[in-house]
């Protein structure tokens, strides 16, 4: 299988189609995909975990890999939803909507054209018609639909945009579908997981000869560069069918490996990598509590969220410090910016509680060379770097160790010692009551840091001067009446 974008483009200048039948698909692969495809729906239907799996796994293919491959700001597509009847085709009405579903244009004469057109939905009265079909029935089914979206294209699309659409299987119908849209764009591409991209609007044939076509059987024919490129995409159907069915299996770690080891091989439309290890193990920790490390895939239970990650990786440079390391994933992403020149972690129980997973971790990305591990006792480790580096040292430091409010507040108490003027503090967990009343203290007491917008689990702070209160300074930072604090 050629796993890197199969890319088509047309080279015949022909303005008129064609009708001759000249069948090329393999009604053997189209069978086997719907078994496939019911088969685990059924499973997914029965059995809670591969239906996370699943659905997890489908939306990083989706909205993460796909865009990215075809270098697309999901902001800028437009979704097409044809309002139409199945029995009698009608093309005067339309509605566009934007990413957040918003009613953008109604009715076929108002509209300004757009640049790139998304169209993977049909209304719910089809659905309703479709949902108990097999995929290729479903297709079947669709045929006249996606018709009539190709001819909006004429009136919705700009001279050079570019267009989505979706397709469950390779039936014979989408084959001619797919012929057509090649006579409307310069190129087009495909990977696997429904998705086919048409890239500048150029047509070659006039969207009445279109219309033409919507109540009538039909074939074409294909061009030998046309049939070697379905060729090319029935191989990766047969793909999609061999890692559905290690799904179907329950072998989570080898679907998700054979994933990977695809989406490495793939390059965008422009030759560059879509995928690296940083970015698919950020995914992986998020949507499957996994990381990978020499090749295999290793269950994690304690991490970071990415849009805490995100932000505590976009604020470090130079010289960072955690307190707190686990599995390695607050300083993977400290190390995956660039600009950190060396980051130390705290951890006194990286080998004993967390079997040195971190920097195992760390270390299969060759991040180890800008990392060390101080396998102490924050409250003894702290004071022994105050020692070492002296005051105003790092840059980030990220405060993830024990939640009680002593704890966080001696973190802290160094940490501030330990950081640059202009330096950040970020602490995690402060949803936590005793992270909080702590947080609450340094709001109230440490004046001299300035608060900044983070996720509503983090605290984060730039220190703006050094501590200028006087030696008996105190204010209020608590009013808790609760009885039952020193049971929780």
């Amino acid at each position: 299988m050629n796993s890197n974008l199969i890319k088509y483009t047309n080279k015949n200048n022909e303005y008129s189609i064609i009708y001759k039948k000249n069948n090329i698909t393999n009604k053997n692969i189209i069978d086997e995909y719907d078994n496939t495809l019911l088969a685990l729906q059924s499973k997914i239907n029965s059995d809670k975990n591969i239906k996370y799996v699943y659905k997890n796994c489908n939306f990083y293919i989706d909205n993460y890999a796909t865009l990215k491959i075809y270098n697309i700001n999901y902001n800028n597509i437009i979704n097409i939803h044809s309002n139409i009847n199945q029995d009698k085709p009608k093309y005067k009405f339309y509605i566009f909507y934007n990413n957040d579903q918003k009613k953008i244009y109604i009715k076929n004469n108002k509209f300004t054209k757009v640049n790139i057109i998304f169209n993977n939905t049909v209304n719910s009265q089809v659905y309703d018609q479709i949902k108990d079909l097999k995929y290729s029935d479903k297709e079947i089914f669709l045929y006249k639909y996606k018709l009539i979206m190709i001819c909006h294209l004429f009136k919705c699309l700009n001279q050079n945009g570019s267009f989505f659409m979706s397709f469950y299987t390779l039936t014979e119908q989408n084959i001619n579908l797919i012929y057509i849209l090649s006579l409307l764009f310069d190129e087009i591409y495909c990977v696997p997981y429904n998705f086919m991209f048409f890239k500048n609007f150029n047509p070659k044939i006039k969207k009445k000869n279109i219309r033409k076509l919507i109540n009538k059987e039909f074939s074409f024919n294909y061009d030998q560069e046309f049939i070697k490129y379905i060729n090319d995409i029935q191989k990766q159907m047969q793909f999609v069918i061999n890692t559905f069915k290690i799904l179907i299996n329950n072998d989570e770690n080898l679907y998700l490996n054979t994933m990977m080891k695809y989406f490495y091989s793939l390059s965008d439309i422009n030759n560059n990598k879509v995928v690296n290890d940083i970015t698919y193990n950020k995914h992986i920790i998020q949507k499957f509590k996994k990381i990978k490390i020499k090749n295999q895939l290793i269950s994690i239970d304690s991490n970071i969220k990415d849009t805490e990650g995100q932000f505590i990786s976009k604020y470090s440079n130079g010289n960072c410090l955690e307190i707190g390391m686990a599995n390695g994933i607050s300083a993977f992403y400290i190390l995956s910016n660039n600009n950190v020149k060396h980051l130390i972690s705290i951890d006194p129980y990286q080998n004993e509680q967390w079997k040195n997973v971190g920097i195992k971790f760390l270390k299969g990305y060759n991040m180890s060379n800008r990392h060390a591990l101080y396998e102490k006792k924050s409250y003894i480790a702290l004071p022994e770097l105050l020692n070492k580096y002296g005051s105003n040292y790092f840059d980030l430091i990220f405060i993830d160790g024990w939640h009680t409010f002593d704890y966080t507040l001696v973190d802290f108490f160094y940490a501030n010692l330990l950081l640059k003027i202009g330096g950040m503090i970020i602490i995690d967990d402060v949803l936590h009551a005793g992270v909080k009343q702590c947080v609450n203290y340094i709001l109230t007491n440490y004046k001299f840091y300035k608060k900044i917008e983070s996720p509503i689990t983090l605290y984060a702070g730039v220190k703006e001067k050094e501590d200028n209160r006087e030696w008996n300074f105190h204010c209020k930072f608590t009013n808790c009446t609760n009885n039952n604090c020193f049971n929780n």
